[in-house]
């Protein structure tokens, strides 16, 4: 690791420290993690899967496995929407969180590159969201009987 990377990985540890929910904390630190094992090279990735994030807030006692009605046992990893909605309520305040929809799990940006790719991602998907928004519109004038075929 050179100057920069310790550097960084110094701001992060910092951000970390001001978050004040645990879910959240465990989470940001987590993935925090990954990235440092990944510049120390014990890792191979920087991207850590939703997987082993569930695994790891279930371990902390933060989240728990589904329970199988038919086998009697805990053995289906929980809904990951408290998870989805927690990164992206850490994105949203600023921290470097990502994820995309071509890689698996999340990661620690660590350039602007790599902020833009999912961004642009986000973009996209808002202008086809207010695309299909348009045609409730559209709908809206048909019952109303304005647009005729």
């Amino acid at each position: 690791m050179n100057e920069q990377d310790i550097r960084y990985l110094k701001r992060l540890r910092a951000l970390c420290d001001t978050i004040n929910d645990k879910f959240d904390r465990t989470i940001f630190y987590t993935v925090c993690k990954r990235f440092m094992a990944y510049k120390q090279g014990t890792a191979l990735t920087k991207n850590i899967s939703k997987k082993e994030l569930i695994e790891t807030l279930i371990a902390d006692g933060q989240m728990a496995y589904s329970f199988n009605k038919e086998s009697g046992r805990y053995d289906k990893l929980p809904d990951d929407r408290g998870l989805r909605k927690a990164m992206r309520e850490l994105l949203k305040k600023g921290y470097p969180i990502l994820t995309t929809s071509h890689e698996d799990g999340c990661f620690i940006a660590e350039s602007e590159e790599e902020v833009a790719k999912p961004q642009k991602e986000n973009h996209s998907r808002a202008v086809s969201i207010l695309a299909v928004d348009k045609g409730y519109n559209r709908v809206k004038d048909f019952i109303r009987g304005g647009i005729q075929e």
